[in-house]
């Protein structure tokens, strides 16, 4: 079934019909898409399996620069079986596909992480698929997937996105915004005691190398890293080429998802990262914590993985 077809056939029919454009719309939006990814099951906004109910509350197509520019927005319900999502995202088919995550909201229910991390890589293998299909006909494209990590409070209602999305696979979306994390953190670890050296500072390259940070110091209980990005906001972007690598924050997101509910999630993870970084982290940490942190699983098996890497 065609990507138009599924959206259509899953619309919430009591919505305005303001919210929603017409098939025929919805199949012209569609139409630039490789016939290789204009698929329901290639589709990230579908139910997976007979678990995930979808609906659709809006799907509409906005023409925007004299219709030059055009641009899908729909904001669709997941009801799982002991969860419900409500997700919000706009497609833009310009030299290359753009898919802009407006917001995830839970409903009701209990952890979604799962879903997300699932969610992200069915949008990852989206816009490969696109790429790829574009490339198959001699139109190079180079599509990405970008977000607003918000943490903070939005309409009164607390968000900690800043850290869900450091944990599932994106980068940042630009140098600055790298740099600009870099400085907030310096600021924020300094208020807390903690003095980290600007060489050090370099280390942190990606959102997980922040999400991950941790040294003995703990703020209401949770590391320095987290503590950080669950009061801080940045961009991020994730690309559909890797030139056939698996980028580090893909493996750190891999590790820490697929590994939740073991109870040692976060070490699996670290130990994806690169050992220079690792080795900087095990630094502060000596300096900082006490004896009973110093025996922490975490760091046990750093320090195995430091005698192979020197």
């Amino acid at each position: 079934m065609e990507i138009s077809e599924y959206i259509y056939n899953h619309l919430n029919l009591c919505r305005n019909n303001r919210d929603v454009s017409g098939i025929d719309d919805l199949r012209d939006f569609f139409a630039d898409l490789p016939i290789s990814c204009n698929d329901e099951e290639k589709w990230p906004l579908s139910g997976k399996n007979d678990e995930e109910r979808v609906i659709y509350s809006s799907a509409r197509v906005d023409n925007v620069n004299l219709g030059f520019s055009r641009y899908l927005n729909c904001i669709v319900s997941f009801k799982l079986p002991d969860s419900e999502l409500t997700v919000a995202e706009t497609l833009e088919c310009d030299d290359g596909l753009q898919i802009e995550l407006k917001s995830i909201i839970k409903e009701s229910g209990m952890s979604c992480s799962h879903f997300l991390y699932n969610l992200v890589c069915r949008h990852r293998e989206f816009i490969r698929a696109y790429d790829a299909g574009k490339k198959a006909s001699g139109v190079f494209s180079r599509s990405f997937l970008k977000l607003n990590a918000h943490s903070g409070k939005v309409g009164g209602v607390a968000t900690c996105g800043g850290y869900v999305w450091a944990v599932q696979g994106f980068d940042f979306a630009s140098d600055c915004e790298r740099e600009q994390a870099r400085q907030a953190f310096k600021q924020y670890a300094a208020v807390q005691g903690v003095d980290i050296k600007d060489k050090d500072l370099k280390l942190f390259l990606k959102p997980c190398h922040f999400a991950a940070f941790q040294c003995g110091k703990k703020i209401d209980g949770k590391h320095l890293g987290k503590a950080f990005l669950l009061q801080y906001s940045w961009n991020g972007k994730m690309l559909a080429a890797t030139k056939g690598r698996d980028p580090e924050e893909y493996r750190y997101a891999r590790a820490y998802n697929e590994n939740r509910g073991s109870g040692n999630n976060l070490q699996l993870a670290a130990m994806t990262l690169n050992p220079k970084y690792l080795r900087m982290m095990k630094k502060y940490h000596d300096e900082f914590s006490d004896k009973m942190q110093k025996n922490d699983n975490i760091f046990r098996r750093f320090r195995l993985k430091f005698r192979i890497f020197g």
